[in-house]
Parts: C-alpha cells; sequence; structure tokens
C-alpha cells in the first residue's frame, strides 16, 4: 500500500526504463525514476542488498550524491524487493512538492472537520452452507461476525458502490444476520455484505463471487506451479499433471493450448482421461 502512494504522490519504479536501459544515467533528474538520491537499479526483485548497475557516479556524481559506485536502494518502497523500508530524501522532496503543486487542498490540520478519528470495526465475512452452490436449490447464508445490529445483503452480476451509483443491477436479498436463498440463475454472481451498528456511515462490508452451477462443477489443480521448458527448440524437459477436483461429473475432456514458441505452432493438446 505505501508502495502505491508514492505512485499516487508522482513517484516512479526505482528500476524505472527496464524496458529500455534503466541504468542510462546521463541526467538523473530526467533518466530512470528521474530522482537523483536513488542511484540506477535494473533489478527486479534483486537480492538485499544488490548492484545492477554501475552508472551511480554519472550526471555529476548523481548531483553530488554518489561519488562511489553504491549498492542498489533495495530498502526503497518503490522498489520490487522484499526488504522495502523507506523513501530517499529527494523522493520525499518529490511528494511533497506534488502534493503542493497538484493537490494544494490536500494537507489538512487535526482541527480539521474532515480529520475525524475512523470507525474501527472489521468482520470476518460470510459463508453458505452448500458447496457447490446449485441453481433452483435453497442455501443458506450467514455472517461469521455476529456483533452488528444491522446488515444488508445484495446480489449483483458486477462490483457496484455502495452510494447507489452504479447499483441499478444489484438487489437486496436479506436484512438478518443468516438466510435462505435459491439462486435462480446459473454463472458467476457476486454476493456483497455490509454491517453496521448504530451509525450507517461507519459499516464494514465485504463480498464473494460465487459460480452458481447446475450440479457440475469444473476444478483442476496442477501438480507443481513451475514447470521447465528447454528454450528455444521447444524440447520440453519437465511434466506437469492436472488433477481433477469437479463435483457431480462423470466424463471429462481437457484442452491445452500452446503459444508459439521460436517461430514452430504445436497444435492444441486433448485428452478425456
Amino acid at each position: 500500500m505505501v508502495h502505491e502512494f508514492g505512485h499516487y504522490f508522482s513517484l516512479l519504479h526505482t528500476f524505472e526504463g527496464s524496458l529500455g536501459d534503466p541504468c542510462k544515467n546521463d541526467d538523473c533528474l530526467v533518466d530512470g525514476d528521474m530522482v537523483c538520491d536513488t542511484p540506477p537499479d535494473r533489478s527486479f526483485l534483486g537480492e538485499c542488498p544488490d548492484n545492477s548497475c554501475d552508472t551511480d557516479t554519472l550526471s555529476n556524481y548523481s548531483n553530488q550524491t554518489f561519488f562511489i559506485d553504491t549498492l542498489d536502494m533495495s530498502s526503497n518502497f518503490m522498489d520490487y524487493t522484499s526488504c522495502a523500508t523507506d523513501f530517499s530524501h529527494h523522493q520525499i522532496d518529490r511528494m511533497r512538492f506534488f502534493i503542493q503543486q497538484v493537490y494544494p487542498d490536500l494537507p489538512i490540520t487535526s482541527e480539521d472537520s474532515r480529520c475525524l478519528k475512523p470507525c474501527e470495526i472489521a468482520a470476518e465475512g460470510f459463508d453458505f452452507s452448500e458447496d457447490p452452490i446449485i441453481a433452483g436449490e435453497s442455501v443458506s447464508i450467514f455472517a461469521t461476525d455476529r456483533r452488528f445490529k444491522n446488515y444488508e445483503w445484495r446480489l449483483s452480476s458486477f462490483i457496484n458502490k455502495w452510494d447507489g451509483e452504479d447499483s441499478i443491477s444489484s438487489n437486496q436479498i436479506g436484512n438478518s444476520v443468516s438466510f435462505n436463498y435459491t439462486f435462480e440463475n446459473e454463472g458467476w454472481q457476486t454476493v456483497y455484505l455490509r454491517a453496521w451498528n448504530d451509525d450507517e456511515n461507519c459499516f464494514t462490508s465485504f463480498q464473494r463471487n460465487v459460480n452458481v452451477t447446475c450440479g457440475v462443477e469444473a476444478r483442476f489443480s496442477p501438480d507443481k506451479r513451475r514447470n521447465a521448458a528447454k528454450q528455444p527448440d521447444a524440447l520440453f524437459t519437465d511434466s506437469v499433471t492436472f488433477i481433477d477436483y469437479s463435483y457431480g461429473a462423470d466424463t471429462y475432456e481437457w484442452k491445452v493450448s500452446f503459444s508459439s514458441v521460436a517461430g514452430v505452432d504445436f497444435p492444441d493438446f486433448y485428452s478425456t482421461d
């Protein structure tokens, strides 16, 4: 979340330009992430620490910041490493400048009426009594957190806002902590729960996508998530087994489609196992 706030306040990735030349440092105010005290960095998911560029001292020693080649700033929030802990001083200056120039009304004081203590509630969500959920059959839907006074349940085919702007296609299906409901149609549908106590403006919400079936649902999982292929000749050196976890089926049809490899197209693979 901190990384995304950095983007919101105009910061780029420390490895910016990785599709071209991320180590380019002719002008540290223009090249890379346009911040001079973050060294050039070509590593997306590098080690902590890493040193992926040797151009740190270019651009007038990065405007008098790096007089010798230095390690990548792996601790920076705008990298993709697992050890992010901070922003640089010039990144902070850039964010403050951006706020002052683009969002001058954004900063607020503690006396401002908008700076109220947030409502501190959270819900664990909800669950269903049946799996799979079959069209035309009643299913019990229940909230897993029962400490609220008010519950509102809605069903929609797309994500909607609770302020009502996009809720035309949604309809309320319940108003208690648990209830029975019958899904009439097959397909993916979205169930929303909103819960609150005395103040309706202080609410918690939760949503789940539900696959309503005719009694048959296709599910599978591979026995490994990564497998090796020898490139560029497409001489595959590793295999993967797809395991069926379907409901209610007695006949199976599999299809595997291949992308073009080194200019060679492979036909689709079929199986009924």
